[in-house]
């Protein structure tokens, strides 16, 4: 997640993209200049200097199906509520080797089975029977989540 996260940045909105959580504790994800951020930790950055975009709002369409899990389920969080963005699709794998919370806050990339990954302002992914992120395609644009 953390390349595509860091490749697409420019793209995405700023803040807080999404976020791990467990239990009672959660670690937002965001991009920043480059980097692909876990809290304030840089998890990768870009080699060469972050693409500078010819238009401050271009339009984006997020493809999703049932095949999309993993780290490509946690990109597709991140462009939900982006501006001029329009997702289309049926739904996505939930793939049980998707990103998870911390085990401990020590290792923020360990895997824990009963972890979720979540949009800041509400979505909410979870393994086994999670919620769809993109079952028409009016869901990107009319809800904010």
């Amino acid at each position: 997640m953390w390349p595509m996260l860091a490749g697409l940045g420019p793209l995405l909105s700023t803040g807080a993209l999404g976020s791990f959580a467990r239990g009672g504790d959660s670690a937002n994800w965001s991009y920043d200049n480059g980097a692909a951020r876990l809290g304030p930790r840089e998890m990768v950055r870009v080699s060469d200097a972050p693409y500078r975009l010819h238009s401050a709002v271009p339009p984006i369409a997020v493809l999703i199906s049932a095949r999309t899990a993993s780290s490509g389920e946690a990109i597709a969080i991140a462009f939900r509520g982006n501006p001029n963005t329009r997702g289309f699709g049926t739904g996505r794998g939930c793939s049980g080797d998707g990103p998870r919370a911390a085990n401990s806050a020590d290792d923020p990339r360990s895997p824990h089975p009963h972890a979720y990954v979540q949009r800041s302002a509400g979505i909410l992914l979870t393994e086994g029977a999670a919620k769809p992120i993109g079952e028409r395609s009016e869901s990107f644009r009319r809800r904010r989540l």
